[in-house]
């Protein structure tokens, strides 16, 4: 249930996230959610209720998802565009990092209070130099027609620039005709219903939002899964940690080689076969089943780093945002239900949480071959460059 509340946390936070840094700007909400996850964290290590402590719980997975989700989008509109590759591997290096330095926490810390309370002290700590150096977006400023603030922001940035001709340190006066504003009216109030209401748009909705349920599920499943695999489990959960670093490499090299879509499909497979594997294995040599979850964890890793590139590819940029939203709150139905599936293990059989995720993650690679591959094809910018991927579909399930 504590593991549940913060998963919920997270599905309510994917939502309120997006809606909320378009509102009231990257900043404040950035740093909003960074102290919401601090103080609910400090409150979760000191108090023995544990009713509080689903609500705490609850709260503090609202702030780490928005601090995420806001967090990239500051990223890709701050960063320039010749560094923005590069800076977005190194967030996914540094958070795969983190999963390597909290075993080493727990080992030093086996009191679980304290461990907390040292995470929660430490976001307090980084919260001081991020509120000093972390500005607000330029872009979202122009968007809500601030040029005066943002051109500020950029002539600041252009200072230590390298190169002041990029097109990030330069802020232009923006004149926008009455039809271009009534068009960004017209754009500006899409909703998550509007997602819903094209039929090609809900299709792959409805298989993206499939696919990122099964790919939740099998990533904390075996991440929460750890401590039942026997061994040391620090050691099992550093190993956990650091896969994900090759999985990084191995994600950028097989989405230039074959795209997103089929990457997605192999690693699945993979992760299915892994997952169908490892009990088996544990019976023969518990270090067999060991390696064979860590396989399984770093080929998905692999592919749900590939969904983030994915999504993005397949819905027109007035819809992007929510259709991240409506995916990730999907997802979150599968890490909600990891605890309770991971408890049938200990009280039904203990291979039966790894059938059922190696069922599902199979099945969403069924469901991925039904969607159009988007390598070499540019970003869609409205719903018909959107629907130009349809003619690729039938061909791609062949290809």
């Amino acid at each position: 249930m504590v593991t549940s509340s913060q998963m919920f946390g997270f599905m309510i936070g994917s939502v309120l996230g997006g809606t909320m840094s378009d509102r009231l700007g990257r900043r404040p909400v950035y740093l909003s959610s960074i102290f919401l996850q601090a103080s609910s964290s400090i409150a979760v290590s000191l108090t023995h209720n544990l009713f509080v402590i689903y609500i705490f719980m609850f709260l503090c997975g609202i702030g780490m998802i928005i601090r995420g989700m806001v967090g990239m989008v500051i990223l890709n509109e701050v960063v320039p565009n010749a560094h923005r590759k590069n800076v977005g591997i190194l967030a996914v290096i540094s958070e795969s990092l983190s999963g390597v330095l909290i075993s080493l926490l727990a080992w030093l810390l086996p009191n679980w209070r304290w461990m907390v309370g040292s995470i929660s002290a430490a976001l307090f700590l980084i919260f001081i130099p991020i509120a000093m150096f972390v500005g607000e977006s330029s872009k979202w400023l122009l968007q809500m027609k601030n040029q005066k603030k943002a051109k500020k922001l950029n002539q600041n940035d252009a200072k230590i620039c390298k190169d002041e001709s990029d097109t990030s340190c330069e802020c232009e006066e923006i004149n926008v005709s009455p039809e271009e504003t009534s068009k960004q009216q017209k754009v500006a109030k899409y909703t998550y219903l509007d997602i819903v209401k094209v039929d090609f748009i809900r299709r792959r909705i409805c298989i993206l939002s499939f696919a990122w349920f099964a790919a939740d599920m099998a990533f904390y499943g075996l991440t929460f899964n750890t401590n039942n695999l026997g061994g040391n489990r620090y050691i099992n959960s550093f190993l956990s940690g650091a896969v994900e670093f090759p999985a990084q490499f191995v994600c950028f090299m097989v989405v230039r080689r074959i795209g997103c879509r089929r990457s997605f499909i192999v690693s699945t497979i993979i992760t299915s076969m892994c997952l169908a594997l490892t009990p088996l294995l544990h019976e023969v040599n518990e270090w067999a089943g060991v390696v064979s979850a860590m396989l399984g964890k770093l080929v998905i890793t692999v592919g749900y780093t590939i969904l983030f590139i994915f999504t993005g590819d397949l819905f027109p940029t007035m819809m992007r945002t929510q259709s991240y939203g409506a995916c990730s709150f999907m997802a979150r139905f599968g890490s909600i239900l990891v605890p309770y599936i991971l408890f049938l293990g200990k009280t039904v059989h203990s291979s039966l949480p790894y059938v059922i995720m190696s069922a599902i993650s199979l099945l969403s690679a069924i469901a991925m071959v039904f969607l159009p591959e988007t390598m070499g094809l540019p970003i869609p910018d409205t719903l018909e460059d959107a629907r130009s991927h349809k003619r690729y579909c039938v061909a791609a399930v062949f290809k």
